[in-house]
């Protein structure tokens, strides 16, 4: 359920703007906005998830990964 995702700790970074390695996939959605694409790789152990953050007309991305909901790292 997603109303129950954000931790209560993840609120001062949500209002701070501070990205942080394990914080929720939400709580991160919450500062950088929805992904305009989301790869999914789903393993006996684990949902993995590449989001992509690519803006109309821009060559470069950036991308975050998850390891069930939670960030694991950026790259830009």
């Amino acid at each position: 359920e997603r109303r129950n995702a954000i931790l209560s700790g993840e609120y001062s970074m949500i209002y701070g703007n501070m990205t942080k390695i394990g914080m929720s996939a939400v709580a991160f959605s919450c500062i950088h906005g929805l992904p305009s694409k989301v790869n999914t790789t789903v393993t006996s152990g684990a949902t993995n998830e590449q989001w992509v953050y690519r803006r109309e007309g821009q060559i470069e991305a950036k991308y975050a990964y998850f390891r069930n909901g939670k960030l694991t790292s950026i790259q830009y």
